[in-house]
């Protein structure tokens, strides 16, 4: 046997398995291998598949669930999130796998143990069924149908003649909701509550509340709330969209976002920033792809902060300053204030 074939095989491989029958079964209507759906269904089959726990004492092997709750709870963010898809690709194709009767979708409303109702929580189920069907299509007659094992009630009976081998077929490019029944069930379990307070302190709002998202072109509500309070502080708010792109391609963690900040708040009070009222700030998006947060800066004189401000925008005493320098209590007479070297002002 070669080497690396024995290397190979010492290797215990863990996490999703997906068969090659599947790419023969679940396809598009073009005939293409539905690759998003495949990568999605295997997710699901991973975390229904149990896990085997051995007694060291008596040699028997137990089995458990990897989830709490009756069902796996999964937000269809969470999903994009981790396989690096749009949260529209992975609704249209866990719809299409829920049409061929691989899957069933459910949603609910969960209360939680502090009495906070989530609605429109996703629980994804598995038909065992067809997933037999299609990873052995040799040793089992049942083929999945579009009328079998779906989330809702069929009102109509389907003819014979209208059963086909599955085909999942590509949908429009918006979100079909229309034909999912939602089921508002209270759970008031304890092992339901848990999992879904789990689920909160293991992930961000998004997953707790799925009418939060971030929007285009952040992944998430962290980076989002991140670049929102950098473009608060960037004193020159130009090219905001091409700002929010240079941020993602940097996608900074906690620790890089203050260091960004810090570095924000010692170029705004650099000469190169005041000089001139501010006529050479960078674009924000510039100055990110330039990583300015690590630029070196001379700190501006006291005068050029004056300068820099709005003459309109400025206190009484600091406008009289500003225009007639230094001690112009003493220069200028006003019958309300009294000079600084107690002359008289009359």
């Amino acid at each position: 046997m070669a080497s690396v074939v024995q290397e190979i095989g010492k290797l215990n491989f863990e996490g999703n398995i997906i068969p090659s029958s599947w790419f023969d079964h679940i396809k598009l209507e073009s005939g293409k291998a539905d690759m998003v759906a495949i990568v999605l269904l295997s997710e699901i089959v991973f975390f229904y598949r149990p896990v085997e726990e051995r007694d060291e004492t008596t040699g028997k092997s137990t089995f458990r669930k990897k989830f709490a709750a009756d069902k796996w709870q999964i937000s269809y963010q969470a999903l994009a999130d981790k396989f690096g898809l749009t949260k529209r690709q992975v609704a249209d194709a866990l719809k299409r796998l829920r049409d061929a009767g691989l899957i069933t979708i459910e949603l609910r409303t969960v209360e939680t143990k502090a009495g906070v109702k989530l609605p429109n929580i996703t629980y994804v189920e598995p038909v065992p069924d067809a997933i037999k069907a299609i990873t052995f299509p040799k040793h089992g007659a049942y083929h999945p149908t579009l009328e079998r094992n779906i989330s809702y009630v069929q009102t109509e009976d389907i003819l014979r003649s209208n059963v086909r081998y599955p085909t999942l077929e590509r949908k429009t490019s918006y979100v079909q909701t229309e034909d999912i029944t939602e089921i508002s069930t209270e759970i008031s379990t304890e092992t339901s509550t848990e999992n879904i307070n789990n689920t909160c302190a293991s992930n961000d709002a998004r997953t707790c509340n799925p009418k939060e998202e971030p929007r285009n072109p952040f992944k998430n509500l962290t980076q989002q709330k991140r670049f929102d309070s950098f473009w608060a502080a960037y004193p020159k708010k130009r090219s905001k969209g091409q700002a929010e792109r240079a941020w993602m391609k940097i996608c900074p963690d906690e620790a890089l976002f203050k260091e960004i900040m810090s570095g924000l708040e010692k170029a705004k009070i650099s000469h190169d920033w005041v000089k001139d009222g501010g006529q050479f700030i960078p674009y924000p998006a510039t100055w990110l792809n330039a990583k300015g947060w690590e630029d070196e800066h001379v700190p501006a004189a006291k005068d050029e902060h004056r300068k820099r401000t709005n003459r309109r925008d400025m206190p009484f005493e600091e406008y009289m300053a500003d225009v007639c320098g230094e001690g112009w209590e003493d220069s200028v007479k006003l019958p309300w204030l009294k000079p600084k070297s107690g002359g008289d002002t009359t």
